[in-house]
Parts: C-alpha cells; sequence; structure tokens
C-alpha cells in the first residue's frame, strides 16, 4: 500500500507538515489575498478621498457600534428596572378643582443657587392666520435672559430692541419678569397671565447694535391669558423608553455611570394650551385679539449653553385641533442623539413619540438652515408624516449667554400633517464661540430693604436715624420711611439730597397705645363697627379715635428718645412730620395721601405732630381704604421726621407714563412751593413729557403749561404753610428751566434702574438743588384690562371650527354665572361629565386641568357639542343624531358640517362601542332604584361640618372636604338623567318608526309623552302657589294685594291661615329660585319677598281652577297619538311610557336633591364671607362670589389687595358681561352677537318647534328677565329667553310660553303645569 509520504517522496511527518504549510502559502493564502486587496483598496480610497477628516459630524455624534443592539436590550432592561417613578405626591384627586401642593410646588420659581444653574420657562403660540409669538424668560444668577418674537399676519415681526443678544439685568429676581415681560400664575397647571408693556423693534437685526432707529422703535402692550388644554408631561415621562434605549445604545460605556447621561438634560415639564389676549401699538390703538394655540414648557437645571452642543425643536398646531413638539439634542457631556416629543391628539390624549426620523446629523448640520423638511414620527399607535415649509422672511437670530455661548436660529413653519394644514415654529441651536461684540449689562447693586437684626443694645429701637440699619426694616418703620432710607443710602454722585432726618418707629406706637388703654379700646371699637360686629356709625367712631390719639400726650419713654434726636439740631430747624404707615408704599398697594403729612413743623411741636399722623391711620377714608383692600385696619405706624426743604418748585415725576405704562416718556408735573399743591391738585400743574431713546437720551417732547393760580409755601413764620397768589407773569412760565427738567429724568431714570421697577418720585426743589422725598413704585401699571378680566376662566377652544353651544346650558345658567359657582360647580359638572363621556371611548382621556365639555365664555355657561353630542356617530347622521338634537336643542341642528366634524375628531363609533353603550344605559336603567336611595341619603347626610366659633380657614377646610360627597351627588344626578335620556330616546325612536323626514305630528306627540308624566317635583310648586292664593284671596285680598312685599310677608306669617300653607311650600321648595344653580342667589327660603310678589299677582286675577294639569293614563296617552301609523308602535309605547314617566319623575327628584345640596354649599360659602369681612380680610360679603375657590383659598391664609381689586373690578363690569348675547350654535373661538332688532312695522315671521297641541289668543309679553315680571297679567302669552324652576310661580299667570333656548325634554315639563287653554 502507497502512502502519502511514499508518494511524495518523504520520509518524516515533520517534512509532511512542512510541505504541507509551502503549500498553504502558496496556493490558498494567494487567493485569499487576491480576493481582499480590492476591498481593502476601496476602503482606503473612500477613506482619502469620500470621508471628510475633519468634519466635526465624525466627532459630536456617536455612532452604533458592532454591540448596538446587545446594549440597547441591556440599556432597555435597565430603564425599565431603574427609571425614576412618578411620585406619590404628584397624584392628583379625580375630581379636584385646585392645585395639589406638588403642582403649586412645580409651578414656583425655583431658587437660583448655582453659577451655572438657570430656571426658565417658554411659551409658543400660532394661528391659521399666519400670527405667532414666542416668550422665554430664563432665570439665572446675575442676569435673565429674555425672548420676545411676535409675527402677525401681514409679515412683520417684533422683537426687543436688544436682540439678538438676550441677556438683561433683572430687578425681579424671585419672578418670571424682565426686560418688561411677565409671567405670573393665576391658577397651578391651569392658568397663567402673560404680559408686556414696553418697547419692542419692528423688524429684525442679526447683529448686535447700540444704535437704533428710533422709527423702528414702538411701544407695545399685549396682555394674554393661558389656558391649559392638556395634563402636564414632566421631563422624565416625555421620553420613549425605547428612544432613550437606543440614544444611549450609541454612546460609549466607559464605566458604570453610563445610565446617568439621561439625567444630564434638565429637568421641568410641558403643557399644551391656547392663548387669548389683544395686542395694542401705541396708546391710541385699541388692540387686536390674538387666538394663538401652543405649548408652555418649563425647565430647570443647569444652562443649556454650558454642555449642549446642537439642538432641534419643532412645535406644530395643526388646523384640526392636535399639538405636537419635537425635540432632539446633542450634548457634549451626555447624549448625542437624544430624541423626544409630546402628540396632543385632537381628542385631548398626550402620546409620547414612540419612534422619529428627527436626526441632527442630517439636518443644517453646518448652520444651513433648509427651506423645507420632511418629518416622520409615530404617537399612541398612529405614524404622522409631516411636510414642513420654513419661512425664510420671518426668521430670526437670537444669542445667549455672556459672552455669547449658544446661537438660536428661529423660523416660522406651515406644515402639511397626514393631509391636514398645520403651523408651527421651530429652534436651531448651535454651540457658539465666535465673537460677541453686545455689551455685557453692568451689574446693578439694587435697593432693597434688608434683613438687618432690628435690635441695637438688645431692644427695639423706638427712634432711628434714616441713615442707620434699623430704617430699613419695612414692618419696623413703613414703606415711605424705607425708600428714603435706600435713597440715603445712595452717593452724592447721583446729583440729589434727601433731606436728613430720622423715624418714630411702629414700635413707639405700639408702646403709646400700651400705655393708654383707652387707645386700645378705642381702636378696638373701630375694628368691630368696620367689620360689621357691631352696628354703630363708621364715620363717628373713627372721629372719636383720632381725637382720642390727638388729645393724648406722647407717652415718657418716647417723648425722650424723641428728644434726644431732637437734640442734633438747631431749634429754629423747621421740619416736614410724615406718616408711614406699615404696608403702603408696596407694589401692589400705594395707599398714597390716606395719612397725614404735616409741614412746616417747629421741634417744640413735633412730638404733638407724631400723635396727629398716628391719629390719621383712624381716619374715617383711611381705614375705608384699607378695609377695601383686605388689610389690616391697624397695622401699626411709624413717622418720619425730617428737615423742611423750602422748595422754590416741587412736583412729581413718572419714569414711565402713568396711563399707558410708555416706558419712553417720563412726565413730570410741577408747581411754584411745595409739592403738596401738585399731589392734593390744589393747582392744575405744569406737565412736561419727555421722551427717552433706546439708549437713554433724555429729549423734551411735550410741554404744557397748567394755570398755576395757587402755590403753598412754608409759612414767613416760619410754622406752618400758606397759599399764595401767583403772579399772571409767573404763571405762564415753566416753573423749572429745560436743564432742570432733563436733570430730574436723568435722576427718575437711574433710580428706575437701582430699583428694578418704574418710580413715583416725590421731589423739590430750591435755588437748582434737587431734593427727593419719596420714590415709590407705580401701581397702576400691571393691572388688569377689561378683556382679560372677560375671558379669564374661558374654556380652551383648540381649534377655529370647534362647537360650543348655549342651547341646553343657557336654560340652567342663564346669563352670567359668577366666578365661584364656575370655579366649583361648573368644573365638577365638566369633570362627571367627562368620565361619562369617555367610558366608550378609548380616544378621549379624563384631566381635571381643563374643562373640555362644559365650560364658560365670558363667563356665560356653554356646552361643547363635538365633545358630547357629537361624539358618537355612525357613518350618516342617524335617528338618535335627531332624537338628541330635539332633546337638547329643540330642533334639527346636526347637519353635514357638524357630522363630519365630529367623525373627524373622533371616528365612527364601532359595532361594539355602540351595543356596549346600550348594555351599559340598560344597566344603568335596572340600577336606578337603587342608585335613587343612595343618593336621597348623601343628600340627607351632606353638610359641611365646622364649629360655630370656626375662622375663615377652617371653614374653608369644612368646605375642601366636603366636596367628595357633593361630587357624590353630582354623579346620582349625572347617572338619572342619563337614564332618563335614554328612555326618552327609546320612546322616540319607536314614536317616528325610523321615519327620516319628521311631520309636525311627530314634534306635538313627543312633546305630548314629554309632558303627561306624573310625580314630578318641580309640578308640585304652580299647584301649591294655587292653593296658597286661594286661601287668601278668600281673606283680605285688597290688603294683600297693595301691601308692600315684606308687610305682605309678615301678614301672611301671623295672621292669614294661608300660613301653614306657606310654611309648608317653603320648607319643601325653599332651597329653589330663579337660577337655583347660582351660589349667588338668594332662594326662597331666604328671601321670600319674592313669591310674595308673585302671591300677588295671583290674588289680583280670578283663580283658575284647582288643577287643570296633563295628567293622562299610558293608554290615555298612546290612543290620542296622532303619528304612529303601526298598532306595534303604540304596544311599544305602552311599554316604554311608565319606564320614561320614572325616569323623568327620579331625575327631578335627583335635580331637586342636587340643589339642596347646592344650597348647603351656598349656606357655607356665605358663612365664609360673613368671616372674612369680620377678620378684615373681606370688604364686603357681596364680593366673595365675583371671586374663584382657588382665590378664596389664596385670601384665607395671605391677604391680597390685588385679588379684592379684581374681584371689584369684575363686579363693576358684571352688568356688561350679563348683557352679552351669543347665537345658539358657535363656531371657533365664540363672540357676543349684536342684539337683535326687530322690524318696527309690517309682519314679519318667526318658525319655532311645537311642544303642544292647540291655538292661544292673547297679549304678546316680552320679558327680558324676572325683574320685569311685574309686567304680566292673566292670559298672557309669555314671550323669554329661557325658563327655570324659578318662572314655574308666574305659569299659573300665562296662557302660553314661547322661548328662544330649550329643548323639548325641558320645555315637555313646563307644558305640563303651564297649560290652562
Amino acid at each position: 500500500m502507497t502512502t502519502i509520504a511514499d508518494y511524495y517522496g518523504v520520509n518524516t511527518l515533520v517534512q509532511y507538515a512542512e510541505l504541507t504549510m509551502n503549500w498553504l502559502v502558496d496556493e490558498v493564502m494567494l487567493d485569499a489575498v487576491m480576493l481582499i486587496a480590492p476591498i481593502a483598496i476601496w476602503i482606503v480610497i473612500r477613506h482619502i478621498l469620500v470621508e471628510d477628516k475633519d468634519d466635526p459630524r465624525r466627532v459630536i455624534y456617536s455612532k452604533a457600534g458592532w454591540n448596538y443592539y446587545v446594549k440597547k436590550f441591556w440599556a432597555r432592561y435597565c430603564l425599565a428596572k431603574h427609571w425614576v417613578k412618578e411620585p406619590v405626591e404628584k397624584k392628583k384627586e379625580i375630581y379636584a378643582i385646585t392645585a395639589n401642593a406638588y403642582e403649586t410646588r412645580l409651578e414656583s420659581p425655583r431658587k437660583i443657587r448655582k453659577e451655572l444653574d438657570m430656571d426658565g420657562m417658554a411659551i409658543f403660540g400660532c394661528d391659521s392666520k399666519g400670527n405667532s409669538m414666542k416668550l422665554n424668560i430664563v432665570r439665572k444668577i446675575r442676569s435673565t435672559e429674555v425672548w420676545v418674537y411676535l409675527s402677525l399676519a401681514d409679515g412683520s415681526v417684533y422683537q426687543l430692541p436688544g436682540h439678538p443678544d438676550t441677556n438683561f439685568v433683572s430687578g425681579q429676581w424671585k419672578q418670571f419678569e424682565a426686560a418688561d415681560l411677565k409671567f405670573s400664575v393665576i391658577e397651578p397647571m391651569r392658568k397663567w397671565r402673560i404680559t408686556f408693556n414696553g418697547t419692542l423693534r419692528k423688524g429684525v437685526a442679526n447683529e448686535w447694535r447700540l444704535e437704533h432707529d428710533e422709527a423702528a422703535l414702538l411701544h407695545v402692550r399685549f396682555n394674554f391669558i393661558w389656558t391649559a388644554c392638556s395634563d402636564y408631561v414632566e421631563t422624565r415621562d416625555s421620553w420613549d423608553k425605547r428612544l432613550l434605549s437606543e440614544a444611549l445604545a450609541r454612546e460609549s460605556w466607559r464605566d458604570g455611570d453610563w445610565l446617568d447621561m439621561v439625567h444630564l438634560e434638565p429637568e421641568g415639564y410641558d403643557q399644551f394650551g391656547v392663548m387669548d389676549g389683544v395686542v395694542r401699538f401705541g396708546s391710541q390703538d385699541d388692540g387686536s385679539r390674538l387666538y394663538l394655540r401652543g405649548v408652555r414648557q418649563r425647565r430647570w437645571g443647569e444652562m443649556n449653553e454650558i454642555n449642549l452642543l446642537r439642538g432641534v425643536r419643532v412645535h406644530g398646531v395643526a388646523v384640526d385641533g392636535s399639538f405636537f413638539t419635537l425635540n432632539t439634542t446633542c450634548r457634549r457631556d451626555g447624549l448625542t442623539r437624544a430624541k423626544w416629543g409630546l402628540v396632543r391628539t385632537a381628542t385631548g390624549m398626550v402620546h409620547r413619540i414612540k419612534s422619529s426620523n428627527f436626526d441632527l446629523e442630517q439636518i443644517a448640520h453646518h448652520k444651513n438652515l433648509p427651506s423645507q423638511l420632511k418629518l416622520m414620527f409615530s404617537a399612541g399607535g398612529k405614524n404622522y408624516i409631516a411636510s414642513v415649509q420654513l419661512e425664510e422672511r420671518s426668521g430670526a437670530l437670537l444669542y445667549s449667554g455672556h459672552p455669547w455661548r449658544q446661537q438660536t436660529f428661529l423660523r416660522k413653519l406651515q406644515l402639511n400633517v397626514n393631509g391636514m394644514q398645520a403651523s408651527g415654529f421651530t429652534e436651531f441651536a448651535y454651540w457658539y464661540r465666535g465673537a460677541c461684540n453686545a455689551e455685557k449689562p453692568p451689574p446693578i447693586a439694587f435697593l432693597r430693604a434688608k434683613k438687618w437684626d432690628c435690635t441695637e443694645d438688645g431692644h427695639v429701637p423706638l427712634v432711628c436715624d434714616l441713615r442707620g440699619k434699623a430704617a430699613l426694616i419695612e414692618t419696623l418703620v413703613g414703606g415711605k420711611a424705607v425708600s428714603l432710607a435706600l435713597l440715603k443710602s445712595l452717593n452724592d454722585a447721583r446729583q440729589f439730597s434727601v433731606p436728613s432726618g430720622f423715624c418714630v418707629t411702629s414700635e413707639a406706637y405700639a408702646r403709646q397705645t400700651q400705655m393708654y388703654p383707652q387707645l386700645q379700646l378705642a381702636v378696638e371699637l373701630l375694628k368691630e363697627v368696620a367689620t360689621g360686629q357691631k352696628d354703630l356709625d363708621l364715620k363717628s367712631v373713627c372721629r372719636k379715635v383720632v381725637d382720642a390719639f390727638e388729645n393724648t400726650k406722647l407717652c415718657q419713654e418716647v417723648k425722650a428718645t424723641l428728644d434726644t434726636f431732637l437734640e442734633h439740631y438747631s431749634e429754629d430747624t423747621i421740619f416736614a412730620v410724615r406718616s408711614s404707615a406699615v404696608g403702603e408704599d408696596s407694589a401692589d398697594l400705594s395707599s398714597a395721601g390716606q395719612n397725614s403729612t404735616i409741614l412746616g413743623v417747629r421741634s417744640e411741636k413735633v412730638a404733638e405732630s407724631v400723635m396727629k399722623c398716628w391719629a390719621s391711620l383712624f381716619s374715617e377714608h383711611s381705614v375705608l381704604y384699607r378695609k377695601q383692600y383686605g388689610q389690616e385696619l391697624d397695622p401699626g405706624m411709624a413717622v418720619v421726621v425730617q428737615v423742611m426743604v423750602p422748595a422754590t418748585a416741587a412736583g412729581v415725576l413718572f419714569t414711565r407714563h402713568p396711563f399707558t405704562g410708555n416706558p419712553r416718556q417720563i412726565l413730570i408735573t410741577a408747581n411754584y412751593g411745595l409739592g403738596e399743591s401738585v399731589v392734593s391738585a390744589v393747582a392744575e400743574p405744569d406737565s412736561v413729557l419727555i421722551s427717552r431713546s433706546w439708549n437713554n437720551h433724555l429729549k423734551i417732547e411735550e410741554v404744557q403749561i397748567g394755570s398755576k393760580k395757587d402755590s403753598i409755601f412754608v409759612s414767613k413764620s416760619g410754622e406752618g404753610t400758606e397759599s399764595i397768589n401767583i403772579a399772571e407773569e409767573q404763571r405762564r412760565k415753566l416753573c423749572l428751566s429745560g436743564d432742570l427738567l432733563l436733570k430730574l429724568a436723568q435722576i427718575g431714570e437711574g433710580l428706575e434702574r437701582l430699583f428694578g421697577s418704574p418710580r413715583d418720585i416725590e421731589w423739590a426743589v430750591v435755588e437748582e438743588e434737587i431734593y427727593l422725598l419719596q420714590a415709590r413704585p407705580i401701581t397702576t401699571l400691571d393691572a388688569w384690562t377689561d378683556h382679560e378680566l372677560e375671558h379669564e376662566f374661558d374654556m380652551p377652544v383648540v381649534m377655529d371650527n370647534d362647537i360650543l353651544s348655549i342651547a341646553n346650558t343657557g336654560e340652567v345658567f342663564p346669563g352670567a354665572t359668577k366666578p365661584l359657582t364656575q370655579s366649583v360647580l361648573i368644573r365638577l359638572l365638566d369633570l362627571e361629565i367627562q368620565e361619562q363621556c369617555n367610558k366608550h371611548n378609548k380616544n378621549r382621556t379624563f384631566c381635571n386641568l381643563y374643562q373640555s365639555v362644559v365650560g364658560t365664555t365670558s363667563n356665560h355657561v356653554v356646552i361643547s357639542v363635538i365633545n358630547t353630542v357629537l361624539s358618537n356617530l355612525e357613518k350618516e347622521i342617524s335617528m338618535t343624531n335627531k332624537v338628541m338634537d330635539l332633546a337638547v336643542f329643540g330642533h334639527l341642528v346636526t347637519d353635514e358640517r357638524l357630522h363630519s366634524t365630529g367623525l373627524q375628531r373622533f371616528g365612527c363609533m364601532s359595532t361594539f362601542t355602540k351595543f356596549h353603550t346600550i348594555y351599559d344605559m340598560l344597566m344603568d336603567t335596572m340600577s336606578a332604584g337603587r342608585v335613587e336611595k343612595s343618593g336621597q341619603r348623601e343628600v340627607r347626610n351632606y353638610k359641611v361640618s365646622c364649629a360655630k366659633n370656626a375662622t375663615a380657614d377652617e371653614l374653608m377646610g369644612a368646605i375642601q372636604k366636603s366636596l367628595p360627597h357633593f361630587v357624590e351627588i353630582i354623579r346620582l344626578h349625572g347617572h338619572m338623567s342619563r337614564v332618563s335620556i335614554f328612555t326618552q330616546i327609546a320612546a322616540m325612536s319607536v314614536l317616528t318608526e325610523n321615519d327620516a323626514d319628521w311631520r309636525m305630528d311627530h314634534y306635538t306627540d313627543i312633546s305630548l309623552l314629554l309632558s303627561s308624566c306624573s310625580n314630578v317635583e318641580s309640578a308640585e310648586i304652580p299647584s301649591q302657589l294655587r292653593e296658597i292664593a286661594a286661601v287668601i284671596a278668600e281673606e283680605d285680598s285688597d290688603f294683600f294685594t297693595s301691601a308692600e312685599p315684606s308687610i305682605a310677608l309678615n301678614w301672611i306669617l301671623k295672621e292669614s291661615d294661608a300660613a301653614s300653607k306657606f310654611k309648608a311650600f317653603l320648607d319643601a321648595h325653599g332651597h329653589r329660585s330663579i337660577r337655583e344653580f347660582e351660589f349667588h342667589t338668594l332662594t326662597w327660603g331666604m328671601k321670600p319677598e319674592n313669591l310674595i310678589k308673585t302671591l300677588q299677582a295671583l290674588v289680583k286675577g280670578p283663580l283658575p281652577a284647582p288643577d287643570n294639569a296633563f295628567t293622562l293614563s299610558v293608554d290615555e296617552t298612546c290612543r290620542i297619538l296622532k303619528s304612529p301609523t303601526k298598532n306595534g308602535t303604540r304596544r311599544a309605547l305602552r311599554f316604554l311610557l311608565p319606564h320614561c314617566r320614572t325616569a323623568v319623575a327620579r331625575r327631578e327628584k335627583s335635580k331637586s336633591g342636587l340643589i339642596c345640596a347646592v344650597h348647603v354649599l351656598r349656606t357655607a360659602y356665605r358663612r365664609l364671607a360673613q368671616l372674612l369681612v369680620r377678620e378684615g380680610r373681606l370688604p364686603e360679603a357681596e364680593l366673595l362670589f365675583y371671586m374663584s375657590h382657588h382665590e378664596m383659598s389664596r385670601l384665607v391664609r395671605h391677604r391680597d389687595p390685588v385679588l379684592l381689586a379684581k374681584a371689584a373690578r369684575r363686579k363693576r363690569l358684571w352688568q356688561r358681561w350679563e348683557g352679552l348675547q351669543f347665537e345658539e350654535i358657535l363656531f371657533g373661538v365664540p363672540t357676543p352677537v349684536q342684539e337683535k332688532i326687530w322690524p318696527s312695522e309690517g309682519l314679519f315671521k318667526m318658525q319655532a318647534t311645537p311642544v303642544c297641541a292647540g291655538v292661544v289668543l292673547g297679549r304678546a309679553c316680552v320679558v327680558s328677565d324676572l325683574s320685569q315680571t311685574a309686567d304680566i297679567v292673566r292670559g298672557d302669552i309669555l314671550i323669554t329667553h329661557c325658563t327655570d324652576i324659578g318662572w314655574s310661580p308666574f305659569f299659573p299667570l300665562v296662557a302660553g310660553i314661547v322661548t328662544e333656548l330649550g329643548g323639548l325634554i325641558s320645555h315637555g315639563e313646563t307644558q305640563r303645569y303651564s297649560s290652562e287653554g
């Protein structure tokens, strides 16, 4: 046998191995080299010729490695295991009507402790017309970054004059306020106020300029109310774990801390919302209303410009009411391909972005912004494709940090999202290390009252020098003295002087009252009278307190200390003694002129003048002023004693125009002599308007020479003052030279910068030397506009073709509804209906942060037609839609436009959903009896439990604690209403026999079915009133009908045989009235005089039969129906009609129970109002109903003059809002309509839906509200806007009723007890 070794001629295995290796090298390796060489050459050529070694994208964007999928899987696992879970304290009560502690804390400004920390808020909004706005405030430790970008539909763009530099110095470091832009929270997570009153530049500047074209600088004011239309989503919740794990997998994991990269992004939250406001250009512009939709983003943590290399953010708002925000960032110290975002669907659901083609590496890396983009992303199981057009002409450039560290390009967008038009906005941010030619804002040592230890030598000073530390404590020396001490702390280079002096502190005032008990007793009596605890004349009580102080000598301890300070001045020194109450001259409350100032006082009279100043604290006008703003009636008072300035001219300087707030105008008013003639309006002063350029160049713009007939000077005797007539020649001249005016303006400009806010400055001039006597904030600039107050509580309208209606709500809540009722009852009704509507629609979500079903517009209650009637639709308009239209509107409303809008939002209802809904309604119907009994127990047991001697805070807590039980009663009524509507819809569907064209007989028969119900609680009211009237008519009808209502009431209760019936009526129905759901309403039980007027009208005319109301049996009703053509229809109705009647009776009973619960709350709120008045927090009890529940909860804890001023403004404007009228169906943002003017001559035709058969002839009596019911006489045909239970006492008088609003269900009930002919 021949072996391989023999064949090759080798004798050993070693030789064989060597031969084999040689063969492998010669043959196999050569083939491998020949195969691999071309590939290697191609890689080298591509590396040399194609790839750019200097491309920064190779460095900053991490690439997916060979182990990408393994890292992605592990990252996903670690995120699922270690991702921060939602804090327990964040979880909200389902029916919460106010923010919880967690939400309040989230909305509060953060403390900036470190050099690199920031706290910012950005708000974006746009509309379909081409208007858009981007606002941003970022609070930092030494400066504030501010963005203002306003682009209007005409193509004009407005920005701050300092842009593209965004760095500003703000004196309000604890708030979101800088560069005249201010964000202030109205209600956490629900409402914010956005205001701007300053200068904007028309046009865009891409380079920072020191000088500006003054013609391009405009005074602009805008005031917006931002309203949430989604839940808030915290940053950690907006990241999708899939996208996050993909971003993590691309990064290098050099250590075990790779997961910490996800925490490097700033914390915060996003929330979608709408902005409603008015933009005004100049002082003469009435303004244009803008309604913008977008997103609010809050962030805090490390500044973006430190480690953010790149970032792109896209916001979009589609015409169907859907919103989205997409974000992608590349950080130097973290994720280089981070992607996240949110989508708010048209139905209100908020979803995280699950996937996105948003790739920073491919989008404008070299700042070459594209004109078009195509974005693809998915969220909530739906794919979105957006074609984006960037508008170059409306673009802007901004720089952040100083020196500049971030460059951001802004662009408006026009989008097409899944075939729908949309508008939007985008930001391209880049790390910047180029030149910065903007001047760094100089650091400002703001003038602030500091928290010094007010004790000196172990005791609180009774008198302190204005240069001392104690003079900086407001609670010790009052607002006026603090401002003087701050002015005194400035050096002489400011070109003004502050008269030397000292302050008799509030501690001295406290010692004085402690030393004389009669003063304490007098003040306590005044408090009791002012707060309504004692019924005495306030004016006379105030006079007695003033006399008591003026007639009491200064106590020895204070007098000795005062004399010690007076020893530093010569005997012939003349002083000005000025009151300085604690709390006055603040940013919220001026108190100017409320307390005394005594001029020309010699040293021996200073003690007496101090007592007069203290006495002035209790003058009637001073007490009423503090009461009006809910301040302490005895806050304590300090007194400033300064060397008198013998002024040759004096006046007031406003660093901004006090009426318009224009920052480019300084107003100076001046007169000869002392400033008393100016501040007290004794004479018409000179008025000088000084213009201020962007760089603070001052120029006299306008001069108005006043008459200046009289002036006040220091008396020639050196004591007191005297009025002197000014010579005619002097009157015609300005009392100050142009140089002095400009010098004053320059001082004012400097003080505004040092105080960090506009100032109202009192000044005096003596031989060209300027003295400053006061520098308080201007309190009028931040006043709420009428538009803000009217629309503060409006529900959000998320698309231009949204559909609202007043058809149903206008009956239950006629006219304007008070803020308290809106914030409690309307919100809870909305939440209950939301919960029910969302049961069978997976595309809807429940959110208690905004109203989506029932809300208000201009304080009138409206209902969302889309989110209720049109939320569950079939492909075509169905019988159910028609029946619902009749039930809610009283006529057919749903047409192709409404139907298609509903389908666009919610889609077509599936067969499963339809049957599921019917099944649930059947279950509700079967359980109605059990639920009714449970609800009755709730109503009987419902109360607001609180001790008789409780404080306002304790009672407010008890009200808050009772609200969950109130919600259960609302649920009961909701359950009964659903069952009633379901049974009536079933009966109507059977009655019409699926006939698409409804005849008049159909309408008549439907009303007959609904009006023939018996045992309806509300139907008892007219019958019982007729019985009472019959008893009175048999007694002394002439006396009763002619007496005043109060006298007639007393006669019934004490002398009439009808007393028992009347008392029984009030026991049963005393909680009811006109507008019975309104907390402010006085019910029949609270004010029986309203019922007496009706009884007087009933007794005057011939009394009707005891009871001629409709009461038909089931068989009788079915037999007289005209429209049924089939015998089966009548049989089916005989089965359904008893269920309908029972359901109606239960619904009315549950409604009465709900009104009982409303009355319990009404009583509790009225008691709370009285307690707030007694505590001096509320000037009058009625004002409480013009405040929201949230505002009240703040007021019981903190005195707030701003809240009270708002409530008083609402009360003054209420009659105007009450008179607003709206169309029955409202499309888009609701606007009131002008009053309809009917032709005065000729005939015209009105067509409506009949609710009963027959013909009535009578006088037409048009009554717009119950105040005109005295015009109704027996046999009239009542014509009014709508009716509710409060009208029922008048139904026995009338022969027929015609209303503008109401469905057949409500009208069917009124017909039962109103038809007489």
